[in-house]
Parts: C-alpha cells; sequence; structure tokens
C-alpha cells in the first residue's frame, strides 16, 4: 500500500512539475510577445479604455449589421477627443473663494486671448479597448476571420479574451494567440485569459501555472488589468489565489459574473479587486473606464 501511496506521489509530482515548466516557457514567449506588441510612443499617464462585451460576431450576411456596429465602435476611437473637463480639471481655479480672477489676472487673459484657448480642458484620449468574450456565435474558422478584419482597421490597440464557444473548436489561437497573454499600455499592465479555468479543474493544470506566472510578470505595473468572459466562485481556486490573494488585480473586466452583493453590483468575496461587468455588446453599447494616475473610473454602460 504504501509502495502505491509513494507511486501515486511521483506521478502526481511529475505532473505537477511538467505544468509548471510548460506554463514558464509558454509565459516568457508570451512576455517577448507582448513586449514587441506594446503600442510605440504611446505612455500616458490618464487615457480611456471602451471594454466590448460579447459581441457574438459572425460571418455572412446575418452578422453584416453586428460587424459594422463594431466597425464603427472602433474607428469612433480614433477621432480627436472633444472639449470637455476630466475629474483632475473640473475644480474651481485657485485664486479666490468664488474662482473669480483679480484685476491682474484678467488683464492678462485678455492679452493672451486669441479666439482659442490652449488649456481648455479636453476629455481624456482612448487608449486601447478591450474585447472579452463570447467573441463568436459558435468559434467557426470563418467567424474568427471576419472579428479578425473589424479589429485590424481599429486606431487603438485591441485585446480579446476569449469565451467558452470561442475555445471549443480549437481554432482561436490561429487568429489571435494562445490565451492566456499578457499586454501593455504606457505604465498599466493587462492579463487576458480564456474560461477554462471557471470550471472546476485540476489545480495543476497548464493554464493554472500559466496565470500564476503571468500575474507575477506584470507585478510591478501601476495598474493591474484582468479580463475574461465570466467570473465565477467555481473558478479553480489556484488561479483565484494567484489573481485575486497573492497579488490581487486592481480590475477585473467581465461580460458576466455570478458573484454579487446585496445591492445586486457584481462583487469579489475576498482581496480588493474591482469587478466591472459590461452588458453584452448590443445596439452598441459599451463601457468607458478611465485610468488616472491616482484611480480608475468605470462609468456607466451607454451607447458609444
Amino acid at each position: 500500500m504504501r509502495e502505491r501511496i509513494g507511486i501515486r506521489r511521483a506521478v502526481r509530482g511529475l505532473a505537477m512539475a511538467t505544468a509548471v515548466a510548460s506554463a514558464l516557457v509558454f509565459c516568457a514567449t508570451e512576455g517577448r510577445a507582448a513586449a514587441e506588441d506594446a503600442p510605440e510612443g504611446q505612455d500616458p499617464a490618464a487615457y480611456r479604455i471602451v471594454h466590448i462585451a460579447a459581441p457574438r460576431i459572425t460571418d455572412g450576411e446575418a452578422g453584416a449589421a453586428d460587424r459594422e456596429r463594431l466597425a464603427r465602435v472602433l474607428a469612433a476611437l480614433g477621432a480627436p477627443a472633444p472639449d470637455g473637463p476630466t475629474p483632475e480639471q473640473s475644480e474651481e481655479p485657485s485664486g479666490t473663494e468664488t474662482g473669480a480672477m483679480s484685476e491682474a489676472e484678467q488683464a492678462a487673459a485678455d492679452d493672451n486671448d486669441d479666439g482659442e484657448d490652449e488649456d481648455a480642458p479636453r476629455e481624456l484620449p482612448f487608449g486601447l479597448a478591450v474585447i472579452t468574450g463570447p467573441l463568436t456565435q459558435h468559434g467557426a474558422a470563418e467567424e474568427f476571420a471576419a472579428l479578425r478584419r473589424v479589429i485590424d482597421d481599429s486606431p487603438v490597440p485591441v485585446h480579446v479574451a476569449p469565451g467558452p464557444e470561442d475555445m471549443r473548436t480549437g481554432l482561436y489561437a490561429a487568429s489571435f494567440g494562445r490565451s492566456p497573454k499578457v499586454a501593455r499600455f504606457g505604465a498599466d499592465g493587462y492579463l487576458l485569459f480564456d474560461t477554462s479555468d471557471v470550471l472546476p479543474v485540476e489545480d495543476i493544470s497548464e493554464q493554472a501555472g500559466a496565470l500564476q506566472q503571468m500575474r507575477r510578470s506584470i507585478a510591478g505595473v501601476r495598474w493591474a488589468f484582468g479580463a475574461a468572459h465570466a467570473y465565477s466562485l467555481r473558478m479553480g481556486m489556484r488561479a483565484q489565489m494567484a489573481l485575486f490573494i497573492d497579488t490581487p488585480l486592481d480590475v477585473l473586466l467581465v461580460s458576466e459574473t455570478d458573484v454579487r452583493d446585496e445591492t445586486g453590483a457584481p462583487a469579489m468575496p475576498w482581496g480588493q479587486t474591482l469587478v466591472v461587468e459590461t452588458p453584452a455588446f448590443a445596439r452598441g453599447v459599451v463601457r468607458i473606464i478611465e485610468v488616472y494616475p491616482y484611480g480608475i473610473v468605470p462609468r456607466e454602460a451607454a451607447a458609444l
């Protein structure tokens, strides 16, 4: 009996070592790819993310309207930001309690007035888009190709996290690379993963090991974002500990979650990770998240 237990332990230890080694190699490869894909010359201190959830793109005439809608939303991200106050610029000017300028300040302003206010506050620029699955209806090659064409025309970087429909056929990687993966934008890090760990799985799975290593690879970033199709308490415990307890993500963007607080809002039962759930992409509804050096501000979901 002892010999059998010893053999089982040895086999389990070998399986765990193999999974961890695979995850380390996988993580190192993904880390290099993410560094090469980082947008050149873009290191904004403050920017906006647009989160698009469950677009369920399909090919052919049946999916033409959804593809066009997604293309319009992504194209809008490259338009110049309209004038408008930002949270850090919306306070009353200093100088007097009412915000009124002194005579000297008024004279200086009149001298410099050429019809345009160079210091007028502007909305934050869009930095990137994050799309969480289901990305397609059926995970077909034609659907991935149709989505890839839309994304390739985007004026800002687009990062995707697949859903179960996308992973079922095994064709996702051919269009978007392996999952999970890490990416960076400016000072911030992004960890995008699929939903295989949402279902009960052994904690020595390749993805659980990869998630743990990838989370550590972006431990030094300013803000750490996660993106996935769903969050559930059924997610593998090893992955939950790596993402939400040991080195918790700051924000998790999801298409759906079954974990809510007493008010019905998305919640994280442990740790400080903010769970942001966005309604499915219907009629162009998206969620904008504002990213500042001092905090992250999710806005109400709305059509862009």
